[in-house]
């Protein structure tokens, strides 16, 4: 994991004074960016997005039911993946429903049918878990989004947040991420 600042310092962040909440996405669309991966993720059209998190207040914030998506500047809706789409996508094995009744066989030291052990442990050890921020501190993982036949995903887009309850247990408003903030100071 990279090292990870307050999510007001990103340039897509959204702050909630009064919740004393902030998140953040920063999006892991560079080469260099990327290079924190095992994995080339632009080859198989994934865009990792850094989420985060921070919770300025006295009491712990809960996420038990986080919500992300994203919609591009062309309207389209974006869920993240799912660990075993992520799994499907490396190994490019498609929807057993839509695909003849042919499959391949596992590769041998491959458990999850082709991918590695190190690949899998970086892929848990990536994704956003986290439940809850305690006070004065800040959560952070990644979402993956499959982004494959867009052309340029991140302009005018925005990432939705939801489902971060404050200290007091209410639900706060959602946070809206805007990439062109991103996509303007990178």
């Amino acid at each position: 994991m990279p090292a990870v600042q307050p999510a007001a310092t990103y340039p897509a962040h959204d702050v909630h004074p009064a919740e004393h909440l902030a998140a953040a996405a920063d999006p892991y669309d560079s080469r260099v960016k990327a290079e924190i991966f095992s994995i080339d993720w632009a080859q198989h059209d994934v865009l990792p997005v850094l989420l985060i998190i921070s919770n300025d207040g006295d009491r712990p914030a809960s996420m038990p039911d986080l919500r992300v998506n994203m919609r591009t500047g062309d309207g389209v809706k974006l869920l993240p993946m799912t660990e075993q789409d992520i799994y499907r996508r490396l190994t490019h094995v498609q929807n057993p429903i839509s695909q003849p009744r042919t499959f391949p066989l596992p590769k041998v030291g491959h458990p999850k049918g082709g991918v590695s052990q190190k690949e899998q442990d970086e892929i848990e050890g990536a994704l956003f878990q986290a439940k809850a921020v305690e006070p004065h501190r800040t959560r952070a993982g990644f979402v993956f989004f499959d982004v494959s036949d867009l052309g340029s995903p991140l302009e005018g887009a925005h990432i939705y947040v939801d489902g971060v309850r404050d200290g007091a247990g209410h639900e706060t408003m959602f946070f809206d991420l805007a990439m062109d903030d991103y996509l303007k100071k990178k």
